[in-house]
């Protein structure tokens, strides 16, 4: 239930409507709700509070015809940043632009603040000669629009921000640590027992089998509920194997786990599939809340759209693979055994396997396209040797090392192939040395 809590939420949070829509509902309740507080304080307003009733209208009138023109500002704006946004750095990093509070609750507030003046506009009215002029409401109606204001000074700040190539490299590789903090525990004195009831399990498979569970929709692996997966197996005494990780593309009927019932067991077949199946979502993008491959794919899109020859940027491209090495160094304090975090249930027996994943594989997502795009360039291919260095000193097994020493082998050997000056090669071959004898 969590899983799917969180992964709805990072749906609502990358979209303009959410925040937007809560605040303006709630002006709509102030409008209606404020007036009718009005009305017992009234007698007890101090003088400076109170207007007559053509100040009111006058006022609000203004006040909502500000602000709709304030919103219109703000959603240019917005849509310019996601514009030059696209085009710099990949239409993939929109979502962490749109995830940005800022833009939401700032353009949610401009509206808010025009829908509260104009419902309010309708309140003050001249009955008889005898107007109802709100006091509280109005002054309410003031101060939310110069806080608004103050938000929209602020969201320019941030916007300016924002657009910034190395601020930009900064987020994303913010969000990749956050996902390798989430995603992976930290390497303990237990993982020996894990990782063998681990192998005992993926054991129990090979020997028989299991039934298959399918997925029902097409699109790309988002999340895998693992607690309900976990409880699931515990109450129905089943052991499952998850054999697809979190951002594989699938088509609705692809094989995403097995199961086996542990001894006897009354449980439908169709049922315990349908169970299973629910515990994992799809959506039509990959996310990195248990996908740690996605947060350095965005962080390798800025790396290659900074080496093309329209936009010919290398320092764009060298700040982000010092920030993917600063992750990676990271992510080697982490154990990798499996893509899922997943331990042992209720009664200390290990009844869901993961996936394994490999620092050699979080290797290759991270520099191969860069080692590719970025061979003609001597500045990027000595940085990506430091980098593998950087990450070779924090290596700990022989099986890390000699996938540090595979790409360093393969930076140098495309250099090698470029028509670079003497000196030039000289710096490659003395940092590929030193990334060799780190690994030895």
């Amino acid at each position: 239930m969590r899983t799917w809590i969180v992964n709805l939420w990072d749906s609502f949070r990358t979209g303009f409507w959410f925040f937007p829509t809560l605040l303006i509902l709630l002006a709509a309740v102030l409008a209606f709700a404020v007036p009718a507080i009005d009305g017992y304080l009234d007698p007890s307003l101090p003088d400076w509070m109170k207007t007559t009733g053509t100040t009111a209208r006058s006022t609000l009138a203004t006040l909502a015809s500000a602000m709709f023109t304030v919103a219109g500002v703000v959603f240019s704006v917005t849509v310019v940043t996601l514009s030059i946004t696209s085009s710099q750095f990949g239409s993939r990093l929109l979502r962490n632009f749109l995830q940005q509070s800022i833009t939401q609750v700032t353009l949610g507030s401009c509206l808010a603040a025009s829908i509260y003046c104009l419902l309010l506009l309708w309140r003050v009215d001249d009955v008889n000669d005898d107007w109802f002029v709100p006091h509280l409401a109005v002054l309410l109606a003031t101060v939310l629009s110069l806080f608004t204001l103050c938000l929209v000074v602020y969201f320019i700040h941030r916007i300016a921000y924002s657009v910034q190539s190395m601020n930009v490299v900064t987020d994303v590789a913010a969000d990749l640590n956050s996902a390798i903090q989430r995603i992976f525990p930290k390497k303990s004195d237990t993982d020996s027992q894990l990782q063998q009831k681990r192998k005992q399990l993926a054991g129990r498979f090979e020997n028989n089998g299991g039934h298959s569970v399918t997925a029902t929709s097409e699109g790309y692996l988002q999340a895998v509920n693992v607690e309900q997966l976990t409880s699931l197996a515990d109450s129905r005494q089943l052991f499952i194997h998850v054999t697809r990780r979190p951002g594989e593309f699938l088509a609705a009927g692809d094989t995403v786990a097995y199961y086996l019932e542990d001894g006897d067991s009354d449980a439908e077949v169709d049922e315990v599939q349908q169970h299973v199946s629910n515990c994992f979502l799809f959506g039509n993008q990959r996310t990195p809340r248990q996908d740690v491959e996605c947060a350095i794919a965005e962080l390798t899109e800025i790396a290659v759209r900074a080496l093309s020859p329209g936009i010919n940027d290398p320092h764009t491209a060298i700040a982000s693979i010092d920030r993917l090495s600063g992750s990676l160094c990271q992510l080697t304090q982490y154990n990798l055994s499996s893509a899922l975090r997943i331990d042992v249930g209720d009664d200390e027996t290990l009844r869901v396997l993961g996936t394994t994943t490999s620092l050699d594989a979080v290797l290759r997502a991270a520099f191969d396209q860069i080692r590719q795009y970025g061979a003609s360039s001597v500045a990027v291919s000595v940085r990506l040797l430091e980098a593998l260095a950087r990450i070779a000193e924090r290596a700990e097994t022989t099986p890390d090392k000699a996938a540090i020493r595979r790409q360093a082998d393969l930076v140098l050997e495309g250099c090698d192939k470029q028509e670079f000056c003497q000196e030039d090669l000289q710096d490659v071959h003395q940092r590929h040395e030193t990334v060799a004898r780190l690994c030895e």
